[in-house]
């Protein structure tokens, strides 16, 4: 019997929060099972509660997984066999296998591999595939990667996602274990993963109403919060997840029993960035007034017709709450240079807010985004630019 933990080289395992997690270590025990000869234990390992009555839960519990009594005494039900990998991939042909990276290219002995791994599964797959890199690693002590090699591939929708989930939620996994080269695209791969995410766990998947949109926003929101406000493309018909058009910084000015208020940002730039950015179009022509501009625009909605967070299912215009997955280029003077360094989002709006003096709730955002650490903005304020390379 091997614990889960031996298989990563982090802090101990306490949960498992998202569905390609238990996808995972599914396929570990197909893995520990051919290889091994033995079983995985996740005892003492405690699974996210959301996840108890889906289909990932149940295809975990088809295989020989090791679990506490209170998992293994629940309800089983079947699961939907075809939206799972009912093979294991020791067939698969890499392109390349060191100990440094197992390489798989879409386009190396395509007549095995796509009949192993092509379709409607193809990120299982990979998931698989990272199932078996892990099991080399834990049995000859190597540090391999999986080097996803498809750079002349544009990715099918949904084809990336649960690798991305395994490297952004949850214990991120996959995070500097997998390494992906796709061909340029106009997919929002992050985006996927978030929908996926949140579909994993049962949310985004269903209409929501208004009474429910305002439980969660006085569960969770109040009158100058800072949220994320997106729109996007809709079309004729809803089988895809349909593309991000914009997203801003917003801060709620107003909630009612029927509808939600905002003041969003649309230039979102320190004055610092963006008299940098001006000047470089065209110098000497800006002064200081171009480069304190600083626009916003109110915008009010009924609740009927926007998303709130996870209670989002159809609408063109939602929320959510800040995420940390993307971010934005500033520039920042430590007294004697300029230094452009890329910020997380929760790291720019703070910066761009506080630079340019927007009423907000900060004391609410700095617990909530920087519980474990100062903002970059605070620490070049303090010329603290030594814990900042350190960071």
């Amino acid at each position: 019997m091997i614990n889960l933990n031996k298989f990563f080289n982090k802090m101990p395992i306490t949960e498992l929060s998202t569905g390609s997690e238990l996808v995972l270590v599914a396929e570990l025990c197909k893995c520990a099972s051919h290889w091994l000869h033995d079983k995985i234990s996740i005892k003492g390992i405690k699974i996210r509660e959301e996840l108890l009555t889906s289909q990932y839960f149940f295809y975990l519990r088809s295989t020989d997984v090791m679990l506490d009594d209170y998992y293994r005494n629940l309800p089983m039900q079947s699961y939907n066999a075809r939206k799972f990998l009912d093979k294991t991939l020791e067939d698969v042909m890499f392109e390349e296998k060191t100990e440094a990276a197992w390489v798989y290219s879409k386009r190396y002995m395509p007549d095995v591999n796509l009949s192993l791994t092509g379709g409607d599964l193809r990120n299982y797959a990979y998931v698989a595939m990272l199932a078996m890199v892990l099991t080399y690693r834990y049995m000859y002590n190597t540090k391999t990667i999986l080097h996803i090699n498809n750079s002349g591939s544009v990715p099918m929708e949904y084809e990336y996602t649960d690798i991305y989930i395994l490297r952004d939620y949850g214990n991120k996994f996959a995070k500097d274990l997998v390494k992906i080269d796709m061909a340029d695209n106009d997919r929002q791969i992050e985006w996927e993963a978030f929908r996926l995410y949140n579909l994993q766990l049962g949310y985004m998947s269903r209409e929501y109403s208004v009474d429910e949109k305002i439980d969660l926003i006085n569960k969770e929101f109040k009158v100058g919060d800072v949220v994320l406000l997106y729109t996007r493309v809709k079309g004729a018909q809803w089988r895809t997840i349909h593309k991000l058009k914009s997203c801003f910084p917003a801060v709620i000015r107003g909630i009612t029993d029927k509808e939600i208020i905002f003041e969003y940002y649309t230039c979102i730039e320190t004055r610092l960035t963006r008299k940098k950015k001006l000047d470089s179009a065209r110098s000497n022509i800006f002064t200081q007034v171009d480069y304190d501009r600083f626009q916003s625009r109110i915008e009010r909605y009924y609740l009927m017709d926007v998303g709130v967070d996870i209670y989002t299912y159809k609408e063109v215009v939602f929320f959510l709450k800040v995420v940390s997955t993307d971010g934005s280029m500033q520039y920042f003077s430590d007294g004697e240079k300029d230094v452009l360094l890329f910020l997380s989002t929760p790291d720019t709006i703070y910066a761009v807010f506080e630079d340019r003096g927007i009423e907000y709730n900060k004391d609410r955002f700095l617990d909530e985004y920087f519980a474990n650490r100062k903002p970059v903005y605070d620490l070049f304020l303090e010329g603290n630019v030594t814990i900042l390379d350190e960071a």
